[in-house]
């Protein structure tokens, strides 16, 4: 049933009738790994300039977090977009590697980390500043 909503459940109509399933835990496990598994192949795909392998570990897991918690287009979407964000992380193509104080700066100049998501954009900047 989860399947067929497709891969967004924050629209109000998937909400509903999300809310609605009765699920165990296993299967709401399989539904979160599954969208988070959906949200980094988006977020991968929307942005081809970024070395994805050879990108530090500590910046790939904040920038997927991020990419669950937010969207797998938060760098890339018409409204708010994370543009300096995407620059931080480096261009393949141009050899700019990943810039950790940018990615730091545009995190505590955002919504998300003032409004939306308490101390989890501070985790992810502790992870970015991690080695």
């Amino acid at each position: 049933e989860a399947r067929a909503l497709g891969d967004n459940p924050n629209k109000k109509a998937n909400r509903d009738r999300l809310s609605k399933i009765e699920m165990t835990e296993t299967q709401a496990e399989k539904l979160s790994q599954h969208r988070y598994a959906n949200h980094i192949k988006t977020l991968i795909k929307k942005n081809p300039q970024v070395d994805w392998v050879t990108l530090p570990a500590n910046v790939r897991t904040a920038v997927f977090d991020m990419a669950y918690n937010i969207g797998p287009e938060f760098m890339t979407r018409k409204k708010n977009p994370f543009d300096k964000f995407k620059l931080g992380l480096g261009n393949k193509q141009k050899n700019i590697p990943p810039n950790i104080p940018t990615l730091v700066k545009e995190i505590i100049d955002s919504d998300y980390y003032r409004d939306q998501v308490g101390n989890r954009a501070q985790k992810n900047i502790d992870t970015l500043q991690s080695k």
